[in-house]
């Protein structure tokens, strides 16, 4: 085989490599999925509605699992903030909602969850009030 051959082959490989790799939270999310047996269509619709509910045991474990896989959440469901501290935005809500508690774990994930997500759609509708607020101020007719 020639070099330019083999050399083809190798770059092929190279980026269908690239393209097929997925982020690490593809893969705990894939891996959390596949272990409670949820296909991606129940785990979208679960991300969309509102408000934030579910008697799906399943789905409340997938969320504690992407928790301990991320390192965000310990095996004990202590929360380990200072992971969260990457992202300023995130850390402030985690701080707001580390207080939540329940024994069974699959509940604490996602009672946790809920509260982020209540905590964050609250904070941008009222950001959104105030811009449009102060958009209305500066205009006189």
């Amino acid at each position: 085989m020639s070099f330019k051959i083999a050399l083809s082959v190798l770059l092929a490989v190279f980026f269908v490599a690239i393209a097929s790799a997925k982020t690490p939270d593809e893969i705990i999310s894939e891996k959390c999925a596949k272990e409670y047996k949820l296909e991606k269509a129940v785990i979208d619709k679960f991300n969309k509605t509102r408000p934030i509910e579910t008697k799906d045991k399943n789905i409340k474990c997938y969320l504690k699992c992407l928790l301990t896989e991320s390192k965000l959440m310990n095996a004990k469901g202590e929360f380990t903030l200072p992971k969260f501290e990457d992202n300023k935005k995130f850390a402030e809500l985690s701080h707001a909602c580390k207080t939540v508690n329940n024994a069974d774990l699959c509940e604490k994930a996602f009672l946790f969850h809920k509260c982020i997500l209540e905590k964050k759609e609250a904070k941008e509708g009222k950001e959104k009030k105030e811009g449009k607020a102060a958009g209305h101020k500066g205009h006189k007719q």
